[in-house]
């Protein structure tokens, strides 16, 4: 019965290294089948009838087109294993509008999206997982993605679109932990997220799975350089057309001889940080919130 399988929700955000997650599973997806864990991410959710919400019918058409119940869909994605972890970042909405506006709020559909994916499926033990980074990075990880989306702006502009104090990890978790009934949202920094990998696997599928999990190592995301993104600016002002940013990161990719970019100031950044660590001391008090970290922090 689907009241004997429990959900695992990743919900992402965007640039947390949820690529590199998702490829992991994949590597290791006959191990988890063998233990009882299905595992579905984009390469499987994105399809047009297979999102979450086309599958569970979370929208009233949707509904009306499905042709199981959200009881028989789980069913029937979980191939008699016991456990089904989700991993899609799209599913809270998308980071930015294609113009250089970052979703700020934060993910506003998250909350609503979640009540709806809840609301399907009210009596299946549900877990929500996700990952927090300094609002600095996070927003200049999201510069760089506009720019390889073809979304051309200046640094300037982009800064001047997205406020960097509306980067509050606090107030989203505060929507997202509102789901009812859920069996705990676990969060865990983007920054540690290499050390804390394997032991985020314990919450998420269960005991099992930690020590037998096997990294990939391969970096699946590289940003731009300063250099790629001087060149990019300069052949857009030109009128260059086609992937110039991923020409320009490929002529100039981020190395000891063309170091990272940079978007905002040493000066900012440092209140970044500083700004960051009062959101986590503040997340880790939140009940219903359990903030993963690494021992003897």
């Amino acid at each position: 019965m689907a009241e004997d399988i429990k959900i695992s929700l990743h919900i992402g955000p965007h640039k947390t290294a949820t690529t590199h997650f998702q490829s992991t599973m994949r590597h290791n997806r006959e191990m988890l089948i063998a233990g009882g864990v299905r595992f579905y991410g984009p390469e499987y959710l994105r399809f047009r009838e297979r999102t979450l919400e086309k599958m569970f019918g979370i929208h009233e058409r949707a509904r009306e087109l499905s042709k199981r119940t959200p009881e028989e869909q789980l069913t029937f994605l979980a191939k008699g294993a016991h456990h089904v972890v989700f991993s899609e970042e799209n599913f809270i909405g998308p980071l930015h509008d294609g113009k250089g506006h970052v979703s700020l709020p934060l993910y506003a559909e998250a909350g609503p999206r979640l009540l709806a994916f809840r609301e399907r499926l009210p009596n299946v033990p549900l877990r929500l997982f996700f990952s927090i980074r300094r609002p600095d990075a996070f927003l200049q990880s999201a510069y760089s993605q506009a720019l390889l989306a073809g979304t051309f702006l200046s640094p300037e502009s982009f800064r001047r679109r997205n406020p960097i104090e509306e980067v509050d990890w606090v107030e989203l978790l505060d929507r997202i932990n509102a789901t009812p009934d859920h069996d705990g949202l676990f969060v865990w920094q983007y920054e540690a997220y290499q050390l804390l990998l394997r032991p985020l696997t314990r919450p998420m599928m269960g005991w099992g799975f930690a020590r037998r999990i096997e990294v990939k190592t391969d970096r699946v995301h590289q940003g731009l350089s300063a250099a790629a993104l001087d060149q990019l600016l300069e052949w857009h002002a030109a009128g260059r057309k086609g992937d110039i940013a991923a020409e320009a990161r490929k002529k100039y990719p981020v190395s000891d001889a063309y170091p990272k970019f940079r978007l905002f100031s040493k000066e900012v950044s440092e209140a970044a940080a500083a700004w960051y660590g009062t959101q986590i001391d503040e997340i880790r008090e939140k009940k219903g919130i359990q903030l993963v970290e690494l021992p003897n922090r």
